[in-house]
């Protein structure tokens, strides 16, 4: 026991030392694909709330089709519950400074039913970014090239962006 005591205290004061580089100086990035879950919504049961303040550089990749239940008129509850959840999270980030959030989805089927669930629920989908000033590099990709940009951003930074247009998904 005699070496544990001052080793414990090395390795705190290390971690002291070095806690404002791991959450300031580094890129956060999560994905909502096919196998992963998203877990931007539940920061906070991992991370204490004045480490999720210091965190300044974060990504998503929202996959919008991921687990084969997406329905044309809204997305099943359970992922719009994530959704707005994770939008609560990223607005109690205040050190943030560069947010990028890419929506897609992961199947070719705009013209099937992709668009006309864009129409929808886009607007409302998208109100969240309004409310998440902190960011001053704030950009959200919209999932198709077709998407209109023009959506108000209220007193937010955010700048929406179209993909670059390919040739699968342009018929």
């Amino acid at each position: 026991m005699g070496i544990a005591l001052p080793l414990l205290r090395t390795c705190r004061r290390i971690y002291s030392e070095a806690i404002e580089y791991l959450y300031r100086a580094n890129r956060f990035f999560v994905c909502t694909d096919v196998e992963d879950y998203p877990t931007t919504g539940y920061l906070s049961y991992f991370i204490l709330p004045e480490r999720i303040t210091q965190i300044t550089n974060f990504r998503i990749d929202w996959d919008f089709d991921r687990h084969g239940s997406f329905q044309v008129d809204l997305m099943p509850g359970p992922h719009l519950d994530e959704w707005y959840r994770t939008w609560d999270v990223l607005r109690s980030m205040t050190g943030l400074r560069t947010l990028h959030v890419r929506l897609f989805f992961f199947l070719d089927l705009w013209q099937q039913c992709y668009g006309d669930f864009w129409k929808q629920n886009g607007k409302e989908l998208l109100e969240p970014v309004k409310k998440l000033t902190a960011p001053k590099d704030f950009v959200v990709t919209l999932p198709d090239w077709r998407c209109s940009p023009d959506l108000d951003v209220g007193e937010s930074k955010c700048i929406f962006r179209l993909p670059e247009r390919n040739d699968v998904s342009s018929s």
